[in-house]
């Protein structure tokens, strides 16, 4: 692992050049002498757009235990804000307005803050099947409701997501 002062060393030396499209991700590795440790990651989830919607994804989740004093940080262009919070933060946030949090990350914030600990969480998710999902969207007489899959693991399967207005 890259410790957090390295990390920075790298990000102030590589960014700029990596966002403007300069250099290459696989090159700042090599000339830096580091590989990509992805048997540190573990898939979580596999989420799809519903059918229908104007733009759709293919996104995958994973999980992995970030470095003791890793930084997390934006590029101001594609992401323009980061925090580090627990699932729990997450999700009052999204409650209060102060984070718009699309259903798929709602639903795995949820999933997630039921683990005590990162460690748990890595253990729980190893080895698991991922079942995909791609949710229905149905209109109500009282608003609009979402049908995923229940093996998928999140506590239900029809999931009323706003009122028509």
């Amino acid at each position: 692992m890259v410790d957090a002062k390295r990390a920075g060393e790298i990000e102030a030396r590589h960014r700029a050049a990596l966002c403007e499209g300069k250099t290459t991700f696989s090159q700042v590795l090599a000339d830096n002498g580091i590989s990509v440790t992805l048997d540190e990651l573990v898939p979580y989830a596999h989420w799809i757009t519903p059918e229908g919607m104007p733009k759709r994804f293919d996104t995958w989740f994973f999980l992995a235990a970030a470095p003791p004093e890793q930084a997390g940080a934006h590029d101001g262009k594609e992401s323009t804000d980061s925090i580090w919070v627990s699932p729990r933060e997450a999700l009052a946030g999204g409650e209060s307005g102060r984070f718009k949090l699309p259903f798929p990350t709602t639903r795995n914030l949820i999933k997630l803050g039921k683990q005590p600990s990162v460690t748990a969480a890595l253990d729980d998710s190893r080895g698991k099947s991922i079942v995909t999902v791609t949710p229905v969207m149905t209109k109500t007489e009282t608003g609009r409701q979402l049908r995923i899959p229940r093996e998928a693991g999140y506590d239900g399967e029809v999931f009323e997501v706003g009122a028509l207005g």
